[in-house]
């Protein structure tokens, strides 16, 4: 309790100090309490409270959490179908590995401008950008957790008769599941960066796009509000992905962790 409170007064410090900083002699002459660069508490809620007024924002939020929705999901199936599939051949896991490797040292923001001519300035190079974040952060782990299933578990399916084909129902599936959902709150996490910087590049719809808006318009207060936004969705769909990834496989920790 005594943490939440200590909390609460740090956040009413900073909002505080930001709402009237301008207004104290020293401080005021610093660019950082500007109202004009970066606005102040009241005018950022004034200017959210019109943008709902004109239906704009709950349309625009609503965009951007569908588009991140999309994009776990595709990430999650492409990147768990990859790992399942290339840990169970040699052949193509060495062929691709190299090119997978390449794939993900390349910078991901910098395939926006190409799934911007590619795809358009609708919903699918969101769901392309942050399904391409979710895909390797799920398939490395996928991959690792299938490789550090005990010998002794395979050799045990074999005993009772089992062929390769149980090896993989029964033993790699639960944990390649496992070990997704101990990645699920990062994969949150990540389509959503994701989703927000495509919709930075180019957009018609989603808070990437409002806070473009309220930079060629220079208004801070619709930037900043857009901020403050993005962060309370991002932690929202943080602690849903934590909570999501520790009950959806209650059996998960122990698996991951043998």
């Amino acid at each position: 309790m005594k943490i939440w409170i200590a909390r609460i007064l740090f956040a009413a410090a900073v909002l505080a100090l930001w709402e009237w900083g301008s207004r104290i002699p020293l401080l005021g002459q610093l660019p950082i309490f500007d109202p004009f660069i970066v606005s102040t508490p009241s005018g950022v809620a004034r200017q959210l409270v019109k943008l709902y007024g004109q239906s704009r924002l709950a349309m625009h939020v609503g965009y951007t959490l569908l588009a991140t929705v999309l994009g776990l999901i595709a990430g999650l199936l492409t990147g768990f179908g990859a790992a399942l599939l290339l840990a169970n051949s040699t052949l193509m896991r060495r062929v691709l590995d190299p090119f997978i490797g390449t794939a993900n040292a390349i910078p991901r923001i910098v395939l926006a401008p190409y799934l911007l001519i590619a795809l358009g300035i609708g919903i699918e190079p969101r769901i392309v950008m942050a399904a391409s974040f979710v895909f390797f952060i799920v398939y490395f782990n996928v991959m690792h957790g299938i490789s550090t299933i005990d010998r002794a578990r395979i050799d045990h399916v074999a005993v009772l008769g089992g062929g390769h084909r149980h090896e993989i129902l029964d033993l790699q599936i639960p944990v390649a599941l496992a070990w997704t959902m101990r990645a699920f709150p990062q994969s949150v996490a990540y389509a959503f960066v994701g989703t927000v910087f495509q919709e930075f590049v180019g957009g018609n719809s989603g808070l990437g796009s409002v806070m473009i808006y309220g930079l060629n318009e220079l208004n801070a207060a619709t930037v900043m509000g857009t901020i403050v936004l993005l962060a309370v969705l991002g932690l929202v769909l943080l602690a849903i992905g934590e909570f999501i990834g520790a009950r959806a496989l209650p059996w998960r920790a122990e698996i991951a962790n043998a």
